[in-house]
């Protein structure tokens, strides 16, 4: 990372593969950022990052692979004042493309607007806009054409409103995403709460549905942490996809007999009606030199 004037930082990275064919492919990015401050004020970030068509790392995790550059442009301003309400609000706005080398293939090329704000210290607001204007491509990963052999472009446009509550250690919220999606309507109604009880029972729930074209899905999850005394814990988490007919249940005992060391016993239930069981037992034991 390199300290340049008036707050601004830059950060280089460069990585290079070398395949077992005997090739070799290159990835670079350079990112650049305005130092934001506790106190409100403005912010920005640049970045432009490449990757060779024929770059490979096991470690790489990225939006497409290879054979791509991404570059995007963001700012905002946070105002942070000594008020009731409204002390809280942040408005940032910004640009990001991914494009494919081979054929100029568009996989994201848009704008965006986002705004926060804090209405009291309990009940705060999020607000996006995106406008994208994509390419599209078939199940193949061919891009799609029209009749004069010009690639075809979308004009995507999705609308994001969040709204949290917070009381104590609680919280409950909820929100739309949704839009003009890739020539389909998508509707993607959430919801999720965080309850805490006496400082032993933590019971959290999110709901999550997607409505796009054919594509009817449901995924909810529960879980729970409580310490039952001290040292011993039990854990269990259910997750249910009504679209890809997939459960899972997941519950675990955990026995803490020693800082950073523990006894774990797991039960794993999965399968459209949990009919598939995996037992597991766990030491984790901590050595210190």
């Amino acid at each position: 990372k390199v300290n340049l004037p008036s707050r601004f930082r830059f950060i280089p990275q460069f990585a290079r593969s070398f395949n077992t064919d005997g090739t070799a492919a290159n990835m670079y990015n350079a990112y650049l950022y305005y130092e934001s401050n506790d106190n409100g004020g403005p912010y920005m970030d640049a970045y432009y990052t490449r990757y060779d068509s024929n770059f490979n790392a096991t470690t790489l995790f990225n939006n497409y692979g290879n054979n791509y550059d991404e570059s995007g442009l963001s700012g905002g301003y946070q105002f942070i004042r000594d008020k009731k309400y409204f002390n809280n609000i942040n408005i940032s706005a910004g640009y990001n493309r991914s494009r494919r080398f081979s054929d100029n293939f568009n996989y994201q090329q848009g704008i965006y607007l986002n705004l926060f704000y804090k209405a009291t210290g309990w009940l705060s607001f999020f607000h996006s806009i995106n406008y994208d204007r994509p390419n599209q491509m078939d199940d193949n990963g061919n891009p799609l054409v029209d009749e004069s052999g010009k690639m075809i472009v979308r004009d995507n446009i999705l609308a994001d409103n969040n709204v949290k509550l917070v009381f104590g250690n609680n919280s409950i919220s909820f929100g739309f995403y949704g839009g003009k999606y890739f020539n389909e309507t998508l509707l993607n109604p959430y919801s999720s709460i965080d309850l805490s009880f006496f400082g032993k029972l933590r019971i959290g729930a999110n709901y999550n549905y997607r409505g796009e074209g054919e594509i009817k899905q449901t995924i909810y999850n529960i879980k729970l942490d409580y310490k039952v005394m001290d040292k011993l814990y039990l854990r269990s988490y259910f997750q249910k996809d009504t679209y890809g007919h997939r459960a899972l249940w997941n519950t675990m005992v955990q026995y803490e007999f020693f800082g950073g060391s523990s006894i774990y016993l797991v039960l794993n239930l999965d399968g459209d009606k949990l009919q598939y069981t995996r037992r597991y037992f766990k030491v984790n034991y901590e050595f210190n030199f």
